[in-house]
């Protein structure tokens, strides 16, 4: 039933039928692989159809507007004839490729059906193309795209994992791009669904609901501050690009993991906003170096707040959590207050901003607060 639900979530595959290529060849080894040019209006058509759905094993989607972006935009715009030129183009991996007899062996023309497709490269290229359509279509119309189909038959994920690595270069890839390869992630991302929630870990998604949807970026905030390693907070609070170098060992595997259930970080994520929100009113009425503490510390005093709280308990799906949430409001207001004496006390000429993101001085207050 689970594995049911989660087909319904992820929806059909992609098929694209009729796929029309100019001056087309192949490769044979170690994988079929047809390449050539292709219409930009097809491209625009299938962006019409499926949207990010076409970009399910890309590292990321259709990120709008970067520069890259809208360079991409104007030269569709006023140079169509020579878009296939100055554009890399995109790569699409499929699970089957089947060329049709139309054309024959006339390599100027060929058409074929991919089954099960996803563009692994070339994201930022669909989007502008589609957007630049819906404005512009004659102009569209008139370019084309270099374009690779790759038959991946019975090989194993690991490949395309490592396909759509190599290939993603057109627009600068950072930490957390490289998460989306995790498959953790989309674990995460499926169980939530089927509860109800939207989970996005891929740049250019964002929840369609922020009230039951969150990104990557918060849950990885809050999950450091969770952990009971103080220093897993203060890196989120320095650089949170750090949590995401390395997918493969930690700090990422210690907030990541196959033991990480959808639940349990939901429920770290809802500790983490009602601290928030008792922060940002306690600042209200505070002035001064007091009112900063709470800017520049939330993080550490949301770490404190994890500490108090029955964290074996986030896994159980069965338990009143309201009361819970009720708990860390409370200790917020009595952790903040606390920590105000503790900053002034033992740092009282000290900048906030980089004092809580300081590892040795932070764990000097977090001391203070155990005593």
């Amino acid at each position: 039933m689970h594995n049911a639900a989660i087909g319904l979530v992820e929806g059909e595959p992609v098929n694209l039928d009729q796929v029309l290529l100019h001056n087309w060849n192949l490769i044979n080894e170690p994988l079929l692989a047809y390449y050539g040019q292709i219409d930009a209006e097809l491209i625009a058509l299938w962006w019409k159809k499926y949207s990010t759905h076409l970009f399910e094993s890309n590292l990321r989607k259709f990120i709008g507007s970067t520069d890259v972006n809208d360079a991409i935009n104007k030269t569709l715009r006023e140079n169509p004839e020579i878009f296939w030129y100055f554009n890399n183009g995109i790569t699409i991996i499929c699970k089957k490729i089947e060329k049709t007899l139309a054309g024959g062996a006339d390599k100027s023309a060929g058409v074929f059906n991919c089954s099960d497709v996803s563009i692994i490269n070339g994201a930022q290229t669909v989007g502008c193309i589609g957007e630049t359509f819906v404005s512009s279509p004659e102009k569209v119309k008139q370019a084309r795209v270099m374009v690779r189909l790759i038959d991946l038959g019975s090989s194993s994920s690991e490949f395309a994992k490592e396909i759509a690595r190599a290939t993603n270069t057109q627009n600068r890839i950072g930490p957390r791009d490289f998460v989306s390869l995790d498959p953790e992630q989309q674990r995460l991302k499926m169980d939530l669904l089927i509860e109800g929630k939207e989970y996005v870990y891929k740049a250019g998604d964002m929840p369609l609901d922020s009230r039951t949807g969150f990104d990557i970026t918060e849950a990885t905030v809050a999950l450091a501050c969770a952990n009971p390693d103080l220093r897993l907070a203060v890196d989120a609070k320095r650089e949170i690009s750090s949590m995401w170098e390395n997918i493969e060992v930690a700090p990422y595997k210690q907030l990541f993991n196959a033991k990480l259930t959808s639940t349990r970080l939901w429920r770290i994520v809802e500790i983490h906003r009602a601290v928030n929100f008792k922060l940002r009113e306690e600042q209200s009425n505070r002035e001064g170096r007091d009112r900063m503490i709470a800017v520049f510390g939330n993080l550490f005093i949301l770490h404190q707040v994890f500490k108090v709280l029955p964290l074996e308990k986030f896994d159980d799906p069965t338990i009143d959590f309201d009361p819970i949430k009720v708990k860390a409001s409370e200790e917020a207001i009595r952790i903040y207050n606390n920590l105000i004496q503790a900053v002034n006390g033992r740092f009282p000429g000290s900048f906030l901003q980089p004092l809580f993101k300081n590892k040795t001085k932070c764990l000097q207050l977090d001391s203070d607060l155990s005593t």
